[in-house]
């Protein structure tokens, strides 16, 4: 077995007793029993036993009487004890738990139980085992959300059905409609059905470093092209100076050739009154320098300024903008004529529906405009921060000009050829610091480049989005393709094509009047036999395709719709021959899965049905009728103690 499967729940009274359901891995487990006797609750114990921080275990006799919950796990590769401590009163969370990894593992003693790890770490522990790796959904730059990784409880959302959750004709996956977890589910199902590589995060983060590794040698290059052309401040400081002692004429030639044929030249006399009006050249080009650069840092400083308007306004119009999205208001001919929760035909079109059409075209009419921008933009202060370099650059050497010339004086008198020959040296000592194989630096330096552009190239396309949602059409279709058959065994009521929709995470028909998504599809029946043709679709496809998700499937009440009154669940079999023989078709087909993919696939099924059937009595685990239940009543007469 490949994958983790639950052996046993457990929970512990306060005064330590056990209250243990033995499951059967790699087949259907089934536990029957009356409302109110605590089937339900299994699903809320196995979320919060996979590292949910929330109990949402309805308050009651579970909650008045249990101290701690458990599961014992088969992993692949031995077992794992898991256990989370009941919230302390007043509260319904906490991140407390205990984890337990061994070969030959069983459910300890209640002196046992020791909280040892919290949420973050078991998810992190268990979801290792099972083959969750580094992942990284990274989220579009203009996005509001964070990036988002993986673990053990996105993984568990695609495990559980909720009663509320099987039938509804809204909501496909479990916890869909909360807040940001649509988004989510979105986020983290391409992950876990194999549309991005395993070794994605190892992949971005070679992509980081060679784009770190790109930007370092185009700034080694750029430095070594700036030497090579003798445009660096040394250099031009002692043309300067060079000029101003005699040693050479402005224009003679790019600054390091001047200096090499200034080394060679004999002085020229300057007389005071030529060396006067040269410092008050050099000072005066010294001064312009000077407000040309402040002149190019303001416009600088004032487009950066428009750029932060520009991201904050980009930010506030993108948020609005996913506000209205999620209407899926039309914005053809016919808007307003189509409503935009159910999509059916309205008599008298929807101002409403209008005017937030005309909104959500005018935003991102605005957001194109304001996106159109920034390359333009980004251009502009990129071109500006190379002036300032440059004008910086120019402004330190006419300053160092200055200073050397002055220390000059000192060293070798106001004039002469002793001050000619002091500038001489130093420009001698600096040519020989100067690189004599600039060139072949360059050379080198631009085959890197080319490399490590060619490495930033091929993981950019392996990277892509494009690739990625190829990938998951392919998966999606080959999930597709075992839902079809098995809607024709449940004998649903539409005969096309039944396929998954990830982009809107629902179930869609391919019928004779066109695709039908779930929520425009009628009756409790088809609903629920949408939801187990897709989920059981999934866990074959996690199966067959060795992907990281908990290898069992929790099901509660998939037969409500057969029992749609208070009277008709207390009974264990429909009243009805037709309804009683889809329920007997929909077990028939859980055990036909369980069985086609044992030993690596558990379905848990809780449910009021209980045919006589000898293959359904066979999965029976539980069955709770005639006063047994989840909790026994001895724990009732128990007074709860906290938790510590």
């Amino acid at each position: 077995m490949t994958g983790l499967q639950v052996l046993k729940i457990v929970l512990y009274s306060h005064r330590g007793e056990q209250r243990v359901i033995d499951l059967k891995t790699g087949a259907l487990n089934i536990v029957t029993g009356e409302s109110a006797s605590g089937k339900s609750a299994i699903l809320d114990v196995f979320e919060y036993c996979m590292g949910r921080d929330t109990l949402v275990m309805p308050v009651g006799p579970i909650t008045m009487t249990v101290s701690w919950y458990g599961l014992l796990l088969q992993l692949p590769q031995g077992r794992a004890f898991v256990g989370r401590p009941a919230p302390r009163a007043g509260r319904a969370s906490n991140q407390r738990a205990m984890v337990s990894l061994g070969m030959d593992l069983d459910v300890p003693p209640y002196e046992e139980l020791e909280v040892n790890s919290d949420t973050e770490s078991l998810r992190r522990q268990i979801g290792a085992r099972i083959g969750i790796d580094e992942n990284l959904h990274e989220t579009p730059a203009y996005s509001l959300r964070p990036d988002l990784t993986a673990n053990l409880g996105h993984a568990a959302l695609m495990c559980i059905q909720n009663q509320d959750e099987v039938a509804s004709k809204w909501r496909l996956f479990h916890r869909q409609g909360e807040q940001g977890m649509e988004q989510t589910l979105k986020d983290s199902l391409p992950y876990f059905i194999g549309a991005t590589p395993r070794d994605q995060a190892f992949r971005r983060m070679r992509l980081r470093e060679a784009r770190r590794t790109l930007t370092r040698l185009e700034s080694d290059y750029g430095r070594a092209r700036t030497a090579a052309s003798g445009a660096d401040a040394r250099s031009l400081s002692l043309y300067e100076e060079a000029i101003a002692v005699g040693l050479m004429e402005r224009g003679d030639g790019p600054p390091l050739e001047a200096l090499r044929a200034a080394v060679t030249r004999t002085s020229t006399e300057h007389s005071a009154s030529h060396d006067q009006e040269l410092r008050l050249e050099l000072e005066r080009r010294r001064d312009g320098l000077a407000s040309r650069l402040e002149a190019v840092r303001s416009v600088r400083a004032q487009i950066l300024d428009e750029g932060d308007w520009e991201d904050q306004y980009r930010q506030a119009v993108t948020a609005q903008i996913g506000r209205l999205q999620p209407l899926h208001l039309a914005l053809d001919d016919d808007e307003g004529s189509v409503c935009p929760v159910c999509r059916s035909l309205l008599d008298t079109p929807d101002p409403t529906a209008v005017v937030l059409a005309q909104r959500l075209r005018l935003l991102q009419a605005d957001l194109e405009g304001v996106q159109a921008a920034v390359p333009s933009r980004l251009g502009a202060v990129s071109e500006l921060t190379s002036s300032l370099d440059t004008l910086a650059a120019e402004l330190h050497s006419a300053d160092e000009a200055l200073r050397a010339l002055a220390t000059g004086d000192k060293v070798a008198g106001p004039q002469g050829a002793e001050r000619a020959a002091f500038t001489r040296g130093r420009v001698t000592a600096h040519l020989e610091q100067v690189s004599e194989t600039n060139t072949v630096e360059l050379v080198r330096l631009a085959t890197e480049i080319a490399t490590a552009q060619a490495v930033v190239s091929q993981l950019e396309s392996e990277l892509s989005d494009d690739l990625a949602q190829m990938e998951l059409q392919s998966r999606l279709a080959e999930i597709s393709e075992f839902m079809t058959p098995w809607a024709k065994q449940l004998q649903l009521e539409h005969t096309g094509r039944y396929r998954l929709d990830v982009s809107a995470l629902t179930v869609v028909i391919d019928t004779e009047q066109g695709a039908a998504p779930l929520w425009r599809v009628g009756s409790a029946e088809n609903h629920i036999g949408a939801h187990l043709l897709a989920h059981l679709a999934l866990h074959r496809f996690f199966v067959e395709h060795d992907r990281p998700v908990p290898r069992v499937l929790f099901l509660d009440q998939p037969t409500q719709a057969y029992f749609p009154g208070e009277a008709d669940k207390s009974l264990a079999v429909p009243v009805q021959d037709k309804d009683r023989a889809a329920v007997v078709r929909m077990f028939s087909l859980l055990k036909e899965v369980a069985d086609l993919l044992a030993p690596e696939f558990q379905i848990i099924v809780c449910d009021h049905a209980n045919l006589q059937e000898s293959w359904f009595q066979d999965c029976v685990r539980e069955n709770w009728r005639g006063g047994e239940r989840l909790i026994p009543d001895s724990w009732m007469s128990e007074s709860p103690e906290p938790v510590e």
